[in-house]
Parts: C-alpha cells; sequence; structure tokens
C-alpha cells in the first residue's frame, strides 16, 4: 500500500514536471509539506532469540513506515538555502510470526527526526527543473518504547535520542505562481544508548527517508 501511494504521487510529480511553468520571481523563503516513508537499518536494538518459540517460527523486523513531513527553507541567495525539516512519528516493531497461532509482539518503539542541513540548489538547468543537494545535522527522538514482559521477564526498556549526520538529494519541478513539487532522499546516520533492565548497549542506527512534497516560494 505504502509503495502504491509513493508510485502515484511520483507520478504526479511527473505529471507536473511536464507542464508548462511559469517564470516568477522566486522569494528568499520556501515550504514545504508532504510525507514520507521511512526505512530504518541499522543494529536491531535487542535481538530476539527463537530459543522458546514453536518450530518454524520467525522474527519479523517490521522497521519500515510513512509519516507527514514539514519543510522550512531560506535562500540566501540563488543557489545556497539553510533547510529545517521535521517528521511525523515513524513506528518500529519487533513480532515472533507463529504458525497457526497469533503472533507474538515483542517490542514497539517510535522515531521522531529533526533535520537542519546546508543545500546546494543546481540552476544550470532552467527554470523549472532544479536538483539539489544537503548536508547537516539531526535529531532525531525516541520515544513509545514498548517490550513483553512476559518473554524474558524484562520490563525496562529504553532508546535514547540521538545526533549524527543528515545527508539529502533532491529535485524541485517549479510550477505557475511560485508552487513547486518536490522529491527528495534523505539519509540520517546516528548512535543510541539501549537500556533493557540492566542491561546496556550501543545501537548502531541508520534510516533511508523518501519523500515528496508540495512548495510554495515566497
Amino acid at each position: 500500500m505504502k509503495l502504491r501511494i509513493l508510485a502515484a504521487a511520483v507520478a504526479v510529480m511527473g505529471l507536473a514536471g511536464a507542464a508548462q511553468a511559469e517564470d516568477a520571481a522566486d522569494g528568499p523563503f520556501a515550504v514545504t509539506a508532504g510525507f514520507a516513508s521511512q526505512h530504518l537499518g541499522g543494529d536491531k536494538p535487542l535481538n530476539v532469540t527463537l530459543n522458546d518459540a514453536p518450530a518454524g517460527s520467525s522474527v519479523d523486523n517490521d522497521r519500515s513506515d510513512s509519516g507527514a513531513t514539514l519543510g522550512f527553507s531560506w535562500f540566501i541567495n540563488r543557489n545556497i538555502a539553510l533547510e529545517l525539516w521535521g517528521a511525523s512519528r515513524f513506528d518500529a516493531s519487533t513480532e515472533i510470526d507463529m504458525n497457526n497461532a497469533p503472533d507474538i509482539g515483542v517490542r514497539k518503539y517510535r522515531t521522531r527526526p529533526l533535520a537542519l542541513s546546508a543545500q546546494y540548489h543546481f540552476t544550470q538547468l532552467g527554470d523549472r527543473f532544479k536538483p539539489y543537494v544537503g548536508l547537516g545535522v539531526h535529531r532525531t527522538k525516541v520515544d513509545g518504547e514498548w517490550i513483553n514482559p512476559t518473554l524474558d521477564g524484562a520490563h525496562d526498556f529504553r532508546i535514547d535520542d540521538g545526533t549524527g549526520l543528515a545527508a539529502t538529494v533532491g529535485l524541485d519541478v517549479n510550477l505557475p505562481k511560485n508552487w513547486f513539487v518536490r522529491g527528495d532522499v534523505r539519509y540520517l546516520r546516528w548512535n543510541s544508548d539501549v537500556r533493557l533492565d540492566n542491561l546496556r548497549t550501543d545501537a548502531d542506527m541508520h534510516s533511508m527517508i523518501y519523500g515528496v512534497s508540495a512548495g510554495l516560494r515566497f
């Protein structure tokens, strides 16, 4: 379902790019609103074993989710901009898939990234298509941690917030009256301190976030 939504959004962006864009004076600010799909990678906080599970069971780490996004940019000049970008929560969960029985929930948590980056917008391709690259930092908040206490008797599950590198590649397609559509790919990397009761470990986390949005330059 998520892939169909993203495919439809990309198709809309392509059709918009085929439309004739009007020449308009660019303002120093831009705001974007849209949605994105996050694919969380890196270490899986607290690996799950199947020592006590029936034969044929498997662990399902669902670390992909979609959420809304909002961004605000200040163009210092025609090519260079500073962007503050954030997303609503992305859910992650782990379940044990059982044969002929309900799945068993193992753990859940949510991530909410907020990134500040400097961008370079390429203007040599004309007024309609404007690719850009960005590099900066992000702060990812982690909350909603839950772990099934019946599995190993664990009760206190915590994942600390993380700060790290944020990199972006994107494309703006200009529309009439200073509107535009945007497609972007973001890479976020960070470390989190993970705690389960008295057990403590360091998790190396990273995520790829694929987004589409509509924007207004003013």
